[in-house]
């Protein structure tokens, strides 16, 4: 599988982003600034924000990392920011001040820390009043023990006033040394925490020797100031949330999608990331690095340059999946529009598919899977309807045979050349046909006019090297491929021929390997979450099983204990038609831990199920998970699970950084049975 978190390697091409950003905020001419990285969910905002951290630290600087969306303990996001600024910094203080400067610094942070926590004070307070309710003794007592000081609190003026000559203070103790305070997930906040990060900044932290880097989607932040300020956003003549954030803002960081030759190199680093050793991984990337720089080719790493990276092969896996990538690649930069985490969240689910193939004992072939997956995740209404076909038409082959075919003249394709940069087969049109394609079929001209451009090549898997179960030769594909394209045509069904009026699904047609005269019955039945809807499966279940598996899902407790003890009189059958359809439905839950922990229990009492749940655990985002799940799931599923088994999942989590809290409850868990 392929890790879901944010990373410090440079897959994307992102060092010139990350030097502009450093040298921005290391300029003590502009200091204090405020950088926006801004993206749209998935484009990696938080990957880019790691490396600048990585970068800055090598040129020792204080940073400060910070994610509103984490808080956990505290009544409102501005005084956590506050207090998450404040001890960071105070961490690089001197332990033993010598300087005037050090030693004011060090008086300073008490003051401050009081600051913090009569501001938590007046949050509380105001929150109650809102709620017409006091405060409770237990919260007040956590916020002011140890306060020597308790009853002299400073008013909420002088708070305001002068928190900010005071953490200017405490920044002037570092002696020259700058504080760059990195705020990643703003866009996932409250909307009410969103203005109050932002007013933090402004009014409080913003001072001599400090920057500020923000990771968001701006479209999100706007509307949450939309949502703070009502009144104001509707009776401005002018775009408020826009001039709000431009005026905390000062730089914006744009990150655009990824294109077509940029998804084709990410998608084959992320191949060598994961069937490369360490070294041919650092020689891959230095090589992307330089055809990056040198702006050659616009593809920068390809099975030909990571071969050329690493001086010579780069083993059969690793070559059969840049093969693959190098054919669906671009029609899933646009299918995608061009997120990284798309196409990640793409090779996972088609790593899972081909798991569950191997273990089924299918005789599969891979680029079959790996082309239906594209069509699937692009166009999953182009995906349903050709399910429909396969599943009711007769005459299904024949009409996708014919669609294919004529996909291929009206791009041009009527041979097959070999790729020497590459090693990789394409297929290329010829002159003539080009002429034939671009005379007869409007369709065709007019996906030209739209700007849209056709993809260079259509890559086809390597002669003798296909991705089948049993690593058999697909000769049989490619010799179709190979045959002239012309050929008696069925009549197409109503709606099938608005498949050639799409640039994007003329190309997808003509993707090798053909899919005409295969039973496409099997791969379906693999992929059946990607039909009419995650919930396929669950719509065939008798009524009682799905409201059982409605019950599991619940956010309620001791619903979902209901519905383990229903579920423990099943037989084996049953149990596994219900977790086959909870599997279905896990990927597209929000809080997906419920259904883990109901279908770690199920599969504690039936442990046939527990290898197909601990598979697909690991496709699952950790950021829906909570803090109870490490432990509920290794302890339900015990004995029905090898413990290496159920360590790996637990280890995963512990060392993903996404999900602090689940890391952190992981690692117990995982010290814990060590004890044992």
């Amino acid at each position: 599988m392929y890790s879901d978190n944010e990373t410090d390697v440079d897959l994307l091409g992102f060092e010139d982003e990350v030097h502009n950003i450093v040298d921005l905020v290391t300029d003590p001419t502009v200091l204090p600034v405020t950088a926006g990285i801004l993206a749209d969910w998935g484009a990696g905002k938080s990957s880019l924000l790691k490396m600048v951290a990585k970068e800055l630290r090598s040129r020792d600087v204080v940073v400060v990392e910070f994610s509103p969306w984490r808080i956990e303990t505290y009544d409102d996001a501005k005084t956590a920011f506050l207090s998450a600024v404040v001890e960071q910094v105070a961490d690089h203080l001197p332990d033993e001040p010598e300087t005037p400067l050090a030693r004011r610094a060090a008086e300073t942070l008490s003051m401050l820390r009081r600051r913090v926590k009569w501001m938590r004070v007046a949050g509380l307070a105001a929150k109650h009043i809102v709620t017409l309710s006091a405060p409770t003794l237990d919260e007040l007592d956590g916020l002011l023990k140890d306060d020597k000081d308790a009853g002299n609190q400073p008013s909420s003026e002088s708070v305001s006033r002068d928190f900010r000559s005071e953490f200017e203070e405490l920044v002037a103790g570092l002696e020259g040394q700058l504080v760059v305070v990195l705020v990643d997930d703003l866009d996932r906040s409250m909307p009410e925490q969103v203005p109050e990060i932002l007013q933090a900044i402004r009014l409080f932290l913003s001072v001599s020797g400090t920057a500020f880097v923000l990771a968001t989607d701006e479209r999100v932040v706007r509307d949450a100031i939309r949502i703070r300020y009502p009144h104001a956003a509707l009776a401005s003549e002018t775009n408020l949330p826009s001039e709000y954030l431009e005026k905390i803002v000062q730089v914006p960081v744009r990150i655009p999608p990824v294109g077509p030759a940029e998804a084709e190199s990410y998608l084959n680093l992320l191949v060598a990331q994961r069937h490369l050793s360490e070294e041919h991984m650092v020689a891959c990337l230095a090589k992307a690095k330089e055809i990056r720089a040198s702006g050659s080719v616009s593809v920068s790493m390809n099975l030909g340059l990571a071969r050329e990276a690493v001086g010579g092969d780069v083993g059969d896996a690793a070559e059969r999946e840049f093969a693959l990538m190098g054919r669906v690649s671009r029609l899933l930069a646009v299918g995608l529009k061009g997120n990284p985490r798309q196409l990640k969240r793409y090779l996972n689910a088609m790593e899972m598919r081909w798991s569950t193939a191997l273990r089924r004992r299918l005789d599969l072939d891979r680029g079959v899977v790996a082309k239906l997956m594209v069509l699937e995740y692009a166009e999953p209404a182009r995906y349903k309807e050709l399910h429909r076909w396969v599943t009711e038409a007769p005459e299904a082959s024949k009409v996708l045979g014919g669609l294919e075919a004529k996909s291929r003249r009206m791009l041009g394709i009527t041979e097959l050349a070999l790729d020497h940069d590459s090693g990789v087969t394409s297929s290329t049109p010829t002159a003539e046909a080009e002429s034939t394609s671009r005379g007869d079929d409007d369709g065709a001209v007019a996906a030209r006019k739209s700007g849209q451009r056709t993809p260079e090549r259509l890559h086809s898997v390597p002669r003798g090297d296909t991705a089948t179960t049993g690593e058999k030769d697909s000769g049989a594909s490619r010799s179709r491929s190979r045959q002239p394209a012309r050929q008696e045509e069925p009549a197409m069904p109503a709606g099938a021929a608005r498949w050639l009026e799409s640039k994007w699904e003329v190309d997808w047609l003509a993707l090798d390997p053909p899919l005409a005269g295969i039973d496409l019955g099997p791969y379906f039945e693999l992929g059946r979450a990607g039909l009419p809807s995650v919930a396929v499966r669950a719509r065939a279940l008798p009524e009682r099983l799905q409201q059982l598996l409605q019950m599991m899902a619940s956010n309620d407790s001791n619903v979902r204990d209901t519905a383990a003890e229903k579920a423990d009189a099943l037989d084996a059958a049953e149990a596994s038609l219900l977790a086959d359809a909870a599997l279905d439905r896990l990927p597209s839950e929000k809080l997906p831990g419920n259904l883990i922990l109901s279908l770690a229990t199920v599969a504690g009492n039936h442990a046939s199920l527990a290898p197909g749940l601990l598979l697909a655990i690991r496709g699952v985002p950790f950021d829906g998970l909570t803090v109870g799940v490490p432990l509920g799931f290794a302890r339900r599923l015990k004995g029905a699970a090898t413990d290496t088994a159920v360590d790996e999942v637990l280890r995963m989590w512990a060392q993903q950084s996404v999900n602090t809290s689940v890391a952190r409850t992981a690692q117990q868990e995982l010290d814990r049975r060590a004890k044992q």
